[in-house]
């Protein structure tokens, strides 16, 4: 009995590597066969770290992308095609929480300057650091484009969920993430320029 489960995984972690090889190659009915296989497994690994089902299915699509880009980098020797690929779901998972907490300081520091440029306009005397903010980090969300203004301003100034703001803005949620994202990026730099 003790045999035959050997024999079997083994034979299943030959087809995988064999599946993965046809992937390295290009070989897309291979890949899905591959992702229907193995998604769920790497869903649960990947929402056990983020804690968050929208954003497990974003890092799930980002894990299997990664498998179509190296799959050429597997090597058997060094492990089954599930740890492989729970590794890689991992890693894109903590990436992920890694991304969000930087976007997270980004616009606490944004809303900071903000209020500090509120107070300094209040009757405190007139500064030159104070007049730049006023006339430029205080208003940040003013050079964005008014499709990205409007959902960053939904979302961490109202405190929305992308869900509400897709419901609301009747927009994919697809669309209001990448709007987000976008426009965050935007901030990003113009908190890094001068």
């Amino acid at each position: 009995m003790l045999k035959k489960m050997s024999q079997s995984v083994s034979e299943d972690a030959q087809k995988d590597a064999d599946t993965i090889k046809r992937i390295a190659e290009g070989d897309r009915e291979a890949f899905s066969a591959f992702y229907d296989q193995h998604c769920g497994l790497v869903f649960s690994v990947i929402l056990h770290v983020v804690r968050d089902t929208l954003a497990a299915e974003d890092v799930l699509q980002e894990a299997f992308l990664q498998v179509w880009k190296k799959a050429e980098c597997y090597d058997r020797n060094l492990g089954t095609t599930s740890a492989w690929l729970c590794t890689i779901a991992r890693h894109k998972a903590i990436d992920h929480l890694r991304r969000a907490r930087h976007q997270n300081d980004l616009l606490e520091q944004w809303a900071s300057e903000n209020g500090n440029a509120n107070h300094a306009g209040n009757g405190a005397q007139s500064h030159p650091r104070h007049e730049e903010q006023r006339n430029g980090r205080w208003g940040l969300t003013k050079g964005l484009p008014a499709e990205q203004r409007e959902v960053i301003e939904l979302a961490f100034l109202k405190g929305m969920t992308h869900e509400e703001i897709s419901g609301l803005l009747k927009k994919p949620l697809g669309t209001i993430k990448a709007r987000i994202r976008r426009g965050l990026i935007k901030l990003r730099e113009s908190l890094v320029e001068p």
